[in-house]
């Protein structure tokens, strides 16, 4: 869900209202994570939301430069996942191509696997990343990667320093 999707005005549902029906209607949830994300009061409501009330299934994408949200609640509500897409080593065409694969990849395997209380939700691990790009996920581990998709194209496709 996108703040340009949402619609204002009277008579029409509020901003959290249409956030929350997003939510209860959506398979998966991709959480783009930032150090803005977690200091935003209706960001961490939403997760919240996603991850206790709903117990949606989430893939965390970690945008942004910062590395202080790996100290915050939302990242405390993601502690129990195998590991988050990494997109702040992303630099060029070829690690956002793979970024994508990889994203498509766990949303097709959260969308095949059998419903939570049949079974549990395994994640498949990423494919190295091609030759000449940095790792998307260095170690694997939600808590030591540091630092929403609605920047994914603005905020972390930048020219290497």
């Amino acid at each position: 869900l996108d703040e340009g999707m949402l619609h204002g005005g009277q008579g029409q549902e509020s901003m959290f209202e249409q956030i929350a029906s997003g939510l209860r209607s959506c398979k998966v949830v991709i959480m783009c994570i930032s150090d803005e994300y977690v200091t935003s009061e209706n960001c961490v409501m939403e997760a919240q939301f996603a991850c206790k009330t709903l117990k949606k299934p989430v893939i965390p994408v970690v945008c942004g430069k910062g590395s202080a949200w790996s100290e915050s609640a939302v990242a405390m509500l993601l502690r129990d996942l195998p590991a988050a897409l990494n997109l702040q080593s992303v630099w060029n065409e070829t690690g956002l191509k793979h970024a994508i694969v990889c994203l498509d990849r766990a949303i097709r395997n959260i969308l095949a696997a059998p419903a939570p209380d049949k079974a549990p939700s395994t994640h498949a691990p990423s494919p190295p990343p091609p030759a000449g790009t940095r790792s998307l996920a260095p170690d694997g581990k939600l808590g030591r990667i540091t630092a929403g998709m609605r920047r994914l194209a603005l905020a972390t496709i930048s020219p290497e320093p």
